[in-house]
């Protein structure tokens, strides 16, 4: 499935989910319902096998909501799933390796200052990842951007982006006026009450902030 971005305000990322909580599955499908457009899903911890075998499952809710799906850093199980894309992080494999695995899917890649955005377009991916903007417990030893940054990318680098790190329902309106079209988020809708009520109140908040801002920006 291709990934059309001017088409995405609001994308997903998949972290642990309390055990009080929906399934994953459950979870994703109330958050598409809500208005999320685009998934990632990211694990750490599971071996290669559970990876696989999760990853299929989401495969399954991303496909009958016609929604595409981005696996983190596995490229090769990216590739077996026939998933829409991959993500990539600093230290992760070369885009130029992982071009060859994936072929013409989609290659993104984590960001934390305007030089990494710079060589990452040099590299010749798809869109890039900034952030952490703000706090977040998913990425503890990364100090936080500040929406500044938003302002510079969005000025700079000419191929689309996401913004990540600490964003929720108080904050995401800054960041779309700073110059974002779109927001990645996880625990704002992974440990939400109501995934699907809060996803269609992120975007409710992102396009008032688009109507409201000083300056047009050409969605990428």
């Amino acid at each position: 499935m291709k990934i059309d971005f001017k088409q995405i305000e609001l994308y997903l990322v998949t972290g642990p989910v309390p055990s009080s909580r929906l399934s994953l599955t459950a979870l994703l499908e109330q958050a598409v319902l809500g208005g999320v457009r685009l998934i990632q899903f990211r694990s750490k911890n599971l071996s290669d096998q559970a990876f696989f075998e999760e990853a299929g499952k989401v495969l399954e809710i991303t496909n009958r909501y016609r929604v595409p799906l981005i696996i983190n850093d596995r490229v090769e199980i990216a590739r077996k799933l026939n998933a829409s894309g991959i993500h990539l992080g600093q230290e992760d494999m070369r885009i130029s390796a992982a071009r060859k695995i994936i072929g013409n899917k989609v290659i993104g890649k984590s960001t934390h200052d305007l030089n990494e955005a710079r060589q990452a377009v040099k590299e010749n991916v798809d869109y890039i990842n900034v952030g952490p903007l703000f706090l977040t417990q998913s990425k503890k030893t990364v100090s936080p951007l500040g929406v500044a940054i938003v302002t510079k990318i969005s000025q700079q680098i000419k191929i689309p982006f996401t913004t990540m790190g600490g964003i929720d329902l108080n904050n995401v309106e800054a960041v779309i006026r700073a110059g974002a079209d779109r927001v990645a988020v996880m625990s704002a809708l992974i440990d939400a009450p109501d995934p699907q009520r809060v996803a269609f109140e992120f975007l409710q908040k992102i396009h008032h902030a688009k109507k409201t801002r000083r300056f047009h920006a050409s969605p990428k």
